[in-house]
C-alpha cells in the first residue's frame, strides 16, 4: 500500500477541465469538482482571498494528505479541491472531515 503523491495523482493542466466539465458539490468551506477518470488524480486550488502564501499552502497540504491517505479507496475519478473565502482559519481535522463526507455523498469511495 503505497501512500506517497506522485506526478501521476497529479491533475495540474487539467484542472481547469475537470473545474469546466465536473460535477459540483458546495460545502460551508470548499467546493469539489468530481469526473471520471483513469485513476484516482487530484488537484487543490486556494485563492488569493483566502490569507496569506503560508495559510494557502498549508490548506492545500492538508487537501492533498487526506487525498494521498485515501486514495487507495477512491473511485477513478479526477477531483478538485477549491477551498472559499472563509476556510482561512479552518483545522486539519474539520477539513479532513468535511471532504471525506463529501466523498461518501457523492459515492467517490469504492465499498
Amino acid at each position: 500500500m503505497n501512500q506517497s503523491f506522485k506526478r501521476k495523482n497529479r491533475l495540474g493542466s487539467e484542472t481547469a477541465d475537470v473545474i469546466k466539465k465536473g460535477q459540483r458539490v458546495d460545502s460551508e468551506f470548499l467546493r469539489i469538482y468530481c469526473r471520471p477518470g483513469p485513476h484516482p488524480r487530484f488537484s487543490a486550488v486556494v485563492g488569493r482571498k483566502t490569507g496569506n502564501s503560508v495559510r494557502r499552502n498549508r490548506l492545500k497540504r492538508w487537501a492533498r494528505e487526506v487525498f494521498r491517505r485515501e486514495k487507495d479507496s477512491l473511485k477513478n475519478y479526477d477531483i478538485v479541491v477549491i477551498y472559499k473565502q472563509g476556510a482561512a482559519g479552518v483545522t486539519y481535522n474539520r477539513i479532513e472531515k468535511i471532504i471525506k463526507d463529501i466523498w461518501k455523498k457523492e459515492n467517490l469511495l469504492k465499498k
